[in-house]
């Protein structure tokens, strides 16, 4: 990502970070709790939070990247949020 793309538009690694984090969901971890006297089950996610570090190069030839990003991602409730 170019730098004077990312000065244009700042909240892009923000909103990548949070597509990532949703798309992955499926991989996160379930429980199921029982309650075999009523017949009811109930499956339960865990949200963990993901550690990121992102390397912003100039273009596919810089050989340094231009910035480093230490970003975690979580969820709580419904909203994702990036630290």
């Amino acid at each position: 990502m170019p730098q004077r793309l990312l000065n244009a538009h700042p909240d892009t690694v923000q909103a990548i970070l949070k597509a990532h984090y949703c798309a992955q969901e499926s991989r996160f971890p379930r429980s199921i709790a029982d309650n075999f006297e009523q017949g009811i089950s109930r499956e339960t996610l865990a949200y963990p939070r993901l550690f990121y570090t992102l390397e912003l190069y100039e273009d596919s030839y810089a050989m340094k990247p231009y910035r480093v990003l230490v970003r975690t991602v979580g969820k709580e409730g419904n909203q994702v949020w990036v630290r």
